[in-house]
Order: structure tokens, then C-alpha cells, then sequence
């Protein structure tokens, strides 16, 4: 049975610091506080994993990292930023006791979060920049062929094979644990016979690498985030994403009236030309 929890919050105005902000690392994304929680599943497995990235430059040797959790149940399994849900979570503490709110994660993080469910629904949020959106949607997802290889390795103390895919735009290289007879990983990853410990893009753009294995009995729960949410197809939330990459000010001025950015003298001036000539690299996980 799904379990429905409501949870009635302060508004809160998010302004001028995170749209300042978010021009700095788009990877500190803006908090937006849910209203409502259900319950799809209950989590028997929990993974945490270090997820590289190529994030801000394309050039870039240094990768940015985030800390993902993976929940595993029967019928679910969510994988999730720990800095965002974090966020989050202090945030209804800090509210209910009277105080302002964060405004942004701490760290570093990929901003989605997604469950892929047994009968292949995935269910995506995907947090946009600035004080935009939260784009959701849902889709049946492609399903995962993989080609075993030859070689082992050992991870966090298991013996580990190799196998080989691709996946829309990319090919990956994965370690699994037969000892470990559980068909999951990080993002969309699964259908080997065995968990995933290591997955890692072969063009050096993505790494996942697990850190830690635990049992639980954690709750499987999408997060509503009531008007702040807009449900849109794949196709329509990643041409969002890419014109507000590449458009960033222009996009962040569809929800505030005016932006305004520092000087060099340390006053601030309303955002002109040379903001609206600024793009972020574009680098989604999955290529078209």
C-alpha cells in the first residue's frame, strides 16, 4: 500500500543570492522544499557511491564528485543525491524552529534523482537552474544489454567481473559482484548477475565507484514539491536543460524580474551583454 505523508511549509522566496550564485557552478543547485512524500517501496540494500563528473569544462582534468545513495527494495530503487536530500531535510528542521532556510547544497551535486521500478517505469526529477523548476517525467526505459568480459578485480574486499555496454550516446565499462546476487547499481544501471560496484564511461566523463554497502529498512519515497514542479516529457526536459546551460541568464529571467550582478567596483549593475553571452558546458549523461 502506498503511504501518503502532507507536510505544510513556510513560501519561501528564493532571490537574488543563488541567481548570482548559480552563475558561479551550476552544480550547487538551489533548494526547493517538498510539500508532500509517498511511500512506493521499502529498502532492503543500501549502496553509497562517489560519482565523477565532467561538469563545468570540457578540458577540465579534475572531475567534480558527488555522494549518491542507491535504496534497494523489491519493487524500487532510488538513487539520489545525499547533499540535496540533506538540504532538504535541514531545511524542514530549520523552518519549523523559526530560522531562514540554506539556500544551496554545501557540496558538489548532480542535480536529479530518479526510481527505476521493476515493470521498467523511471520516474526522473530534474532540477534546473537558478530558481526555475523542477522538471519531472517519466518514461519506459530502454533495457540494459550487456557484454560480459573477460578479467576480475576485487572491490571493498569483492571479487568483481567485468561487462561491457552502451547506452544512449555512451559506452560504459562495469565491475560486478556475484557474491552480491542483487540486479542493481547507481542510475539506470542494472542486469547483470550481481551488483554493480564500478561503471565508468569510456570517454572519461562518468565514474561511478561504490564506498560503502549496508543493509536497511529505509523508505523508498518520491518527493512532491508542489507548484515548484513541471511535468514535461524527456524529449521536452532535456531541450529545457540545454537551452538553460547555454543560456543561463536568460533562462533565470523567465522566473525573477530582474537580475542584478557586481561590479567591478563592488556595486551591483542589472545583468547585460556580457551575462547574456555566458553558456555553461553541456555534458547530460545521456547523449541524443
Amino acid at each position: 500500500m502506498i503511504k501518503t505523508m502532507k507536510k505544510t511549509l513556510f513560501v519561501i522566496q528564493v532571490l537574488l543570492y543563488p541567481l548570482i550564485s548559480f552563475a558561479q557552478n551550476p552544480y550547487k543547485p538551489v533548494i526547493h522544499n517538498y510539500t508532500n512524500i509517498t511511500t512506493v517501496d521499502t529498502a532492503f540494500l543500501k549502496v553509497q557511491y562517489t560519482m565523477s563528473f565532467r561538469g563545468l569544462n570540457e578540458k577540465d582534468s579534475q572531475l567534480l564528485t558527488d555522494m549518491r545513495i542507491v535504496l534497494v527494495g523489491k519493487t524500487a530503487r532510488k538513487d539520489y543525491s545525499y547533499w540535496i536530500d540533506k538540504r532538504e531535510e535541514d531545511n524542514h528542521t530549520r523552518i519549523a524552529s523559526g530560522k531562514n532556510p540554506f539556500l544551496s547544497t554545501e557540496s558538489t551535486a548532480n542535480p536529479f534523482d530518479l526510481i527505476v521500478f521493476s515493470d521498467g517505469l523511471l520516474r526522473v526529477h530534474q532540477r534546473t537552474l537558478g530558481n526555475g523548476p523542477i522538471l519531472q517525467y517519466e518514461e519506459k526505459r530502454p533495457s540494459n544489454k550487456w557484454e560480459l568480459q573477460p578479467g576480475d578485480s576485487t572491490l571493498l574486499g569483492y571479487r568483481c567481473s567485468a561487462a561491457r555496454m552502451h547506452y544512449r550516446g555512451r559506452s560504459y565499462y562495469a565491475w560486478y559482484a556475484e557474491d552480491i546476487p542483487v540486479n542493481a547499481g547507481p542510475y539506470v544501471f542494472d542486469g547483470l548477475p550481481g551488483l554493480i560496484l564500478r561503471i565508468a564511461s569510456l570517454d572519461g566523463d562518468y565514474l561511478w565507484e561504490a564506498t560503502g554497502i549496508e543493509n536497511t529498512d529505509a523508505l523508498i519515497v518520491i518527493k512532491e514539491y508542489g507548484d515548484k514542479t513541471k511535468r514535461c516529457s524527456k524529449e521536452e526536459s532535456d531541450r529545457i536543460m540545454e537551452y538553460a546551460y547555454k543560456h543561463p541568464y536568460q533562462y533565470a529571467l523567465q522566473f525573477v524580474r530582474s537580475i542584478r550582478v557586481r561590479d567591478g567596483s563592488g556595486k551591483s549593475r542589472p545583468a547585460g551583454e556580457p551575462e547574456f553571452a555566458i553558456s555553461y558546458f553541456y555534458n547530460p549523461i545521456e547523449r541524443k
